[in-house]
């Protein structure tokens, strides 16, 4: 990999506009816009999480590969960007937890010089909490350190740096879970340039992504935060977003609540729901291909107990 230092002046690392990110993107060296070799281990539900090799992860390589795995081109793992078991949740807090803390506190710096580690840390402050914390303010306590990530990632794309397709993936969720509107718009702009960029199953994933991440673009629009967090954090929810909640909101706002987590009832009609809404979106937009994907995707089986990964 090449190594990027941090020098002074690049402490604080730039935030980009729209236009800015898509002309990064559409510049950026990326590998892997073609089907990858490891496509079949994407959704694989027989596929094995790679655990750290003592119990509690030291290394970036160690956060990386539990959600890439360890095969010669990256895979992300996509039963852990939705819903696992709860003995998945538990065995990350074992894993996790002390690298998260020091993330907390400022620490892991090094892990931003180089891309995959760089990506390992947006996993680590992004994803990480989200199962280690489920349904509480922790999860959301280093997305901001996570979205500054993403804005270095874009950094070292604009010069040069080589990243996987597999990448930008984590890139983009860490953009998405942020409740600045722009950063919505951010993360459509890269998404829409590797959606023009790529082929086949990478191309068909990409359309998937971006009308899951437009539904997120709506709800910011409309409410100017994110209706889910609020009991969270502690805000009051206005009438109209307590009606949001009830009968609109998607299983990305609710898979936090022990009810609707991987391996319930609810989850699995709220992912089948959920693909449905992207398909009915991608057909309206005449793009068919990505449509039937998205159809497919919802009738993939959902564990009965959640993905658990071999542990």
């Amino acid at each position: 990999m090449q190594a990027v230092p941090i020098t002074p002046a690049e402490s604080s690392v730039p935030t980009y506009t729209p236009g800015a990110v898509r002309r990064i993107f559409q510049a950026a060296n990326i590998e892997g816009l073609s089907v990858s070799s490891n496509a079949t281990k994407l959704f694989s539900p027989s596929r094995k999480l790679v655990r750290p090799a003592n119990g509690v992860a030291t290394t970036w390589q160690e956060v990386y590969q539990f959600w890439m795995g360890n095969w010669p081109e990256p895979a992300i793992n996509y039963h852990l960007l939705y819903g696992c078991a709860a003995r998945v949740d538990e065995a990350m807090k074992r894993f996790f937890e002390p690298l998260w803390n020091e993330a907390l506190n400022g620490g892991l710096r090094d892990w931003e010089q180089q891309p995959q580690s760089c990506v390992a840390k947006i996993l680590l402050c992004d994803q990480a909490p989200r199962h280690m914390f489920r349904n509480t303010a922790r999860v959301l306590e280093t997305d901001a350190i996570a979205q500054r990530l993403a804005n270095r990632c874009a950094q070292m794309m604009s010069q040069g740096v080589r990243f996987h397709v597999e990448d930008t993936i984590p890139i983009l969720l860490a953009w998405l879970h942020s409740e600045t509107i722009d950063d919505m718009y951010v993360a459509e702009a890269a998404c829409q340039m590797l959606i023009e960029r790529s082929k086949a199953l990478v191309h068909l994933r990409m359309l998937n992504h971006l009308c899951s991440g437009q539904m997120h673009t709506r709800v910011l629009e409309r409410f100017g935060r994110y209706p889910h967090r609020n009991s969270l954090l502690g805000r009051t929810s206005t009438p109209e977003e307590l009606e949001y909640l009830e009968k609109e909101a998607g299983i990305w706002e609710r898979d936090q609540k022990p009810e609707s987590r991987g391996g319930t009832p609810a989850f699995a009609v709220g992912v089948t729901e959920h693909y449905r809404r992207v398909a009915r979106q991608l057909h309206i937009e005449g793009k068919l291909l990505g449509s039937i994907f998205a159809y497919f995707s919802s009738l993939a089986p959902k564990p009965k107990e959640g993905y658990t990964g071999g542990l």
